[in-house]
C-alpha cells in the first residue's frame, strides 16, 4: 500500500472514530478499535508475527501522542 492510499485510509478511519467518539464514550470506542485490531492481527499473522506486533505496539506506547481536542472536533463540537 502506498503512502497516499495509507493516508486516505487513515483519514477515513479517523473520521469514523471522531463521529463515534462524539456519539458514544470515547474510551469505549477506543477499546473496541483496539480489540478489533488485535483480532485482525491474530487472524492474519502467525504466532511469532503476532507476538512481535504486540511487542512493537507496547514499545511505542510512550511515543504515542494524544489527539488535540480541536482535531477531534465535529458537528457537536465536543469529545465525550
Amino acid at each position: 500500500m502506498n503512502d497516499e492510499t495509507m493516508q486516505e485510509l487513515y483519514n477515513k478511519i479517523f473520521t469514523m472514530n471522531t463521529k463515534l467518539s462524539n456519539e458514544y464514550d470515547a474510551t469505549a470506542v477506543a477499546a473496541i478499535f483496539v480489540v478489533q485490531a488485535m483480532r485482525m492481527y491474530r487472524t492474519m499473522l502467525n504466532d511469532d508475527e503476532f507476538n512481535r506486533m504486540v511487542e512493537t505496539i507496547s514499545q511505542s506506547a510512550n511515543e504515542t501522542k494524544p489527539f488535540t481536542l480541536d482535531s477531534f472536533d465535529t458537528d457537536s463540537g465536543t469529545l465525550h
